[in-house]
């Protein structure tokens, strides 16, 4: 998103350049919506960043970047010893790691350095940037999170 916003801000500015004057003297042209193709959405929620694990490394990469800042951020729960924590996931990309052995359960951690997550689609996704993970209510340094995700049962 942080790449995408000012690209936005720049095709803006040349639009409302081009049509500046027409809108001050009233002369901006004026199209009707057609209010039969016309679709309603809800309001966005910081429930829309959570994560779904079963679905493809794809899918959640463009969830991530979807939900980044400025917006709420892309979001895993998790249980360590009884306390639920939120682990905020700002930045990540889909990897193609295969692992040996049996298929993990989508949502499980397969390694620490890089952190790899298992999710669907039988494929592993390279989702976090150390740098770009923050556990909900603490402001830990790189190591204590790494200390965290592997003391996490």
């Amino acid at each position: 998103m942080t790449a995408v916003l000012p690209r936005v801000r720049e095709a803006a500015v040349k639009v409302l350049g081009r049509q500046l004057d027409a809108l001050l003297a009233g002369r901006a042209p004026r199209t009707p919506q057609n209010h039969a193709l016309a679709t309603y959405f809800g309001k966005r929620t910081p429930e829309d960043g959570r994560i779904d694990w079963t679905i493809s490394a794809r899918q959640i990469f463009n969830l991530v970047r979807a939900v980044t800042r400025p917006f709420p951020g892309a979001f895993t729960d998790i249980t360590r010893q009884g306390a639920p924590h939120r682990l905020l996931i700002w930045r990540g990309r889909p990897s193609k790691v295969q692992t040996n052995g049996p298929r993990q359960p989508p949502g499980q951690i397969l390694s620490f350095e890089p952190l790899v997550f298992s999710c669907g689609q039988g494929r592993h996704s390279k989702l976090l940037n150390m740098n770009m993970l923050k556990i909900k209510g603490a402001t830990p340094n790189r190591l204590w999170i790494l200390n965290f995700l592997l003391n996490y049962p």
